[in-house]
């Protein structure tokens, strides 16, 4: 890629991604806990299990569209889930939090280094499978899962009792 192309692709991909996903309808009986026992960047095994199967969905999405696998990227997993917490515990769901952070900086201030980048976010879809098809359903969100400019991507899935948080944070270095 580029540098131009890079310099371009954030605000091209602002307004592009500046859409949030609609909650999903339904329960499944799950109990999540109502309180956020994590700090920052940190998932619960049930919410990194649910994260692993959301990587594995999108695999197999790309898979079906000839596309490479995207590799996990850990550090921007943490980033994503900040931005659950961040999300949940300032009451807002927008790629861009009120201080005006987009996913770029966020990328950035985590020290992650990317050339392209991209972001998903959900709220309230209570399963992989769910979230998956919500995204799957929208223009915008399927671009991402099977954007060619991406190499890897870090998943944050936020469990509580109202539902889940979401974050995709797509990349490539």
């Amino acid at each position: 890629m580029s540098v131009s192309l890079a310099r371009f692709l954030p605000a091209a991909l602002a307004a592009l991604l500046f859409v949030g996903c609609g909650a999903g309808g339904g329960t499944s009986g799950t109990q999540f806990p109502s309180e956020d026992p994590g700090v920052d960047g940190e998932m619960t095994q049930d919410e990194l299990a649910y994260a692993l199967d959301v990587l594995d969905r999108t695999n197999a999405e790309r898979a079906g569209a000839n596309l490479d696998a995207l590799a996990w990227h850990a550090e921007a997993a943490a980033v994503a889930q900040a931005h659950n917490r961040d999300m949940r515990n300032r009451g807002f769901f927008a790629h861009r939090n009120p201080d005006g952070q987009e996913p770029d900086d966020r990328l950035t201030a985590a020290g992650i280094g990317w050339t392209a980048w991209g972001e998903n976010i959900a709220r309230a879809q209570e399963t992989p499978a769910e979230v998956m098809r919500s995204w799957m359903n929208s223009t915008d969100h399927r671009d991402n899962i099977l954007s060619t400019w991406f190499s890897h991507v870090g998943i944050g899935c936020l469990l509580l009792t109202n539902g889940p948080y979401w974050t995709q944070a797509f990349l490539h270095p």
